[in-house]
C-alpha cells in the first residue's frame, strides 16, 4: 500500500497485467462544465476509454488521500469537493481572507457564499449577484474599463476593515 496513493482494484489489476491505463484528472469534473454535464462527460470519457480496451483511472483527492480510479459515486462527489478545494487554493494563492470576501463566483456555477449563519450566507449571495450584475453592465457600457488603482481599492477596503476602520462601524 502506498503511503500517499490509493489505487482502485481495477486499475491495480490492469497495471499488474500490463494492460493500458489512461490517467484522467478530476478537473474534467470540477472545472469548465456545469453540473450534471460535467459528471456525465467524465463518465462518458471513462466509457470511451474502456471501449478502446484501456482502463480509466480518474485521479482525485478522496478522504484526504490521492486516489487513482474513481467509482461513479466518487466522481459525483468529487465535483463539489474539488470545487471547494479550488476555492480554498485560490484564496491561499491570493492571500485573501475569506472573512473579508464572503463569496466567490465560479465559472459555470452559481455563487458560493458563506457567513456566520445561513441568513448571512443568503444575504451575501444576493449582494454577490448584484455586484456581478454591476460589473457586467459596466463592461457593456465600457468594454475597455480598467480596475481601480490599488490605492483606491485599499482605501475603500481599509476604511471599513482592520484596526483603523472608521466607515460604517457601529
Amino acid at each position: 500500500m502506498n503511503k500517499y496513493l490509493d489505487i482502485a482494484p481495477e486499475v491495480a489489476e490492469a497495471l499488474a497485467a500490463g494492460k493500458p491505463v489512461v490517467a484522467l484528472e478530476s478537473t474534467i469534473i470540477s472545472h469548465g462544465m456545469p453540473y450534471p454535464q460535467n459528471v456525465e462527460t467524465a463518465l462518458n470519457v471513462e466509457k470511451i476509454i474502456r471501449d478502446g480496451g484501456a482502463v480509466p483511472a480518474t485521479i482525485a483527492i478522496i478522504g484526504g488521500r490521492l486516489k487513482a480510479g474513481l467509482t461513479p459515486e466518487e466522481i459525483e462527489e468529487a465535483y463539489e469537493k474539488n470545487t471547494g478545494l479550488v476555492i480554498i487554493e485560490t484564496f491561499e494563492e491570493r492571500k485573501a481572507n475569506p472573512m473579508y470576501t464572503p463569496g466567490v463566483l465560479c465559472k459555470n456555477h452559481g455563487p458560493f457564499t458563506w457567513g456566520k449563519d445561513a441568513a448571512e450566507a443568503v444575504h451575501n449571495a444576493v449582494v454577490l449577484e448584484e455586484v456581478a450584475k454591476m460589473a457586467t453592465r459596466t463592461e457593456l457600457i465600457n468594454p475597455k474599463v480598467q480596475p481601480a488603482p490599488d490605492c483606491i481599492r485599499d482605501k475603500h477596503f481599509y476604511r471599513k476593515h482592520g484596526a483603523n476602520a472608521y466607515y460604517g462601524q457601529n
